[in-house]
């Protein structure tokens, strides 16, 4: 599997669950994963809290890749989020990522979010 490969099934496999499985989590994210994400910096166990995090608002999550290129370890993604809450209203945000990938696990992002439509409650979901 390249690097945009991993990215993308990574994203399919975690965010396409209605929960966060942090076995799918392990396959593609090292232990050693660091995320710098709108002026905050978190590990790989903050990573998991993230998301569980995300899943108590967010009832499902689909990605959709605007563009994605890869060069060397690093992958770059300009993607769409657009979610469902569980209380049915709908969001959507603009994130630009930069992935770093090693031995085949994603071992750094450096991300900026943007939300696009949405409760201004929520803009912090990126890095929540």
């Amino acid at each position: 599997m390249d690097n945009k490969e991993i990215i993308r099934s990574a994203f399919r496999d975690i965010f396409g669950s209605d929960k966060v499985d942090e076995a799918k989590v392990a396959l593609y994210f090292s232990p050693e994963y660091i995320q710098h994400v709108d002026g905050k910096t978190i590990n790989y166990a903050q990573f998991i809290k993230h998301l569980h995090e995300q899943r108590k608002t967010l009832a499902s999550i689909k990605v959709t890749f605007l563009t994605i290129a890869s060069e060397g370890d690093i992958v770059f993604s300009n993607h769409l989020i657009t979610a469902t809450k569980h209380d049915g209203a709908e969001l959507q945000g603009k994130v630009i990522a930069q992935f770093t990938v090693k031995d085949g696990k994603i071992v750094g992002c450096d991300e900026l979010t943007l939300m696009l439509t949405g409760s201004k409650k929520d803009k912090d979901l990126g890095s929540r």
